[in-house]
């Protein structure tokens, strides 16, 4: 993933947090037919040191659209047909990384929780 990122704009950022706290406005992918690596409850929460709910992925997701995390778009294509936006943030103290992905349905205005997970070394 490019350290460079992509530029949301903030209106775009704040709607796609919207749509992250808003159940009505979000999937899990493992409730449709897609790959995916959402696995929310295999991540410590930094605060709480509890693990995290879907609940609190998407919070924490929608927190870090807000406060400008670089994004990487991924274009619709082979792995997905919708675009997707990935993030990485760290933490931990022990630099362990968590990799975020979200797919994005414009026409339905709902956003996918693709991937939850901690980053591997490939995307270091």
């Amino acid at each position: 993933m490019s350290r460079d990122g992509y530029k949301l704009s903030k209106q775009a950022r704040r709607y796609l947090a919207s749509c992250c706290r808003t159940p009505a406005n979000r999937i899990l992918a493992r409730q449709m037919p897609a790959g995916h690596n959402w696995h929310p409850y295999r991540v410590t929460e930094p605060q709480s040191g509890m693990w995290f709910t879907d609940d609190a992925a998407w919070e924490f997701i929608a927190t870090q659209l807000e406060e400008g995390v670089p994004v990487q778009q991924r274009p619709a294509g082979a792995e997905h047909a919708y675009p997707a936006l990935e993030m990485i943030v760290e933490v931990t103290d022990n630099e362990r990384r968590l990799y975020m992905k979200i797919g994005i349905l414009t026409e339905s205005n709902k956003v996918i929780g693709l991937s939850f997970h901690y980053s591997t070394e490939e995307y270091r």
